[in-house]
């Protein structure tokens, strides 16, 4: 079925085009699922571009253009905690400058 769907192109079914893409193997699907910490953590990281490459890679690469690879999670959560956030994020203090800069400006 997979291969006969790539052969059409496009498939389509009663006009609308359909696409049909393979499941994951349970195990693959576990896998990638480990890194949905870790993703959260990423999604707060400004200038960090990330994906999950085949089977369960995460790929970081940070806003110097360094790349960086990890299979492990706990790896990943490990390296983003003492390296990327202290890199991409802005210290505690900015962030309270800029909260009280935005109550001000609420206020006004």
């Amino acid at each position: 079925m997979l291969k006969r769907s790539g052969d059409a192109s496009p498939l389509l079914y009663k006009g609308r085009r359909v696409s049909i893409f393979p499941d994951y193997t349970t195990a693959v699907a576990k896998k990638r699922a480990s890194f949905g910490d870790v993703k959260r953590q990423l999604r707060a990281c400004p200038g960090v571009k990330y994906g999950l490459i085949y089977p369960a890679v995460l790929r970081l690469t940070l806003p110097d253009s360094s790349t960086h690879r990890f299979e492990d999670p706990a790896v990943a959560a490990d390296f983003i905690k003492n390296r990327v956030k202290k890199a991409v994020m802005p210290p505690p203090y900015m962030l309270e400058s800029e909260a009280r800069l935005a109550e001000l400006i609420v206020d006004t």
